[in-house]
């Protein structure tokens, strides 16, 4: 490359770039699953070496004995670096179907999509006024409840 390096970089070559749509699976951590449906059934990514952006809607039409933390597929899994890099947080709307369904959907709340370490699913994490975070389960989302996310994170 014409450009000097930087402390610490590990390579200047764009060696990938990618861009295309998958078909998530949305379940619970410990077993069961989502249905979604209608016209908003994929995301979106870009690659770009090992950044990826991940954005779009998802629409619940279905569950099936979700149990656990809600989670979605990831396009491309997260690695495991001793300084925890690999970590990132997005954003998330939500559309509920129920304002009763708890921390995920009260106005008073945030949510945030999570990926973390060696993973390839992320996750919803809520946080309330001046309370601690949580992880969203099987009672925050239901059937008719849509989500939007974005977040960029760094595959391996």
């Amino acid at each position: 490359a014409s450009t000097s390096d930087a402390t610490g970089m590990t390579g200047e070559l764009l060696d990938d770039y990618e861009e295309g749509t998958y078909t998530p699976t949305v379940a619970g951590a410990t077993s069961g699953s989502y249905t979604v449906g209608d016209s908003a059934t994929k995301l979106t990514y870009v690659k770009v070496g090992k950044l990826v952006h991940l954005q779009g809607q998802l629409h619940i039409t279905g569950k099936s004995s979700p149990s656990g933390v809600v989670t979605v597929s990831l396009p491309f899994a997260t690695g495991n670096t001793t300084d925890l890099a690999e970590r990132s947080v997005g954003s998330v709307a939500f559309d509920s179907a129920s304002s009763g369904n708890g921390v995920a959907h009260n106005s008073g709340n945030f949510v945030n999509f999570q990926v973390s370490t060696n993973a390839s699913v992320g996750t919803f994490r809520s946080s309330e006024d001046n309370a601690s975070a949580g992880s969203l389960n099987q009672s925050h989302m239901t059937t008719n409840d849509r989500f939007i996310i974005g977040i960029t994170y760094t595959s391996f």
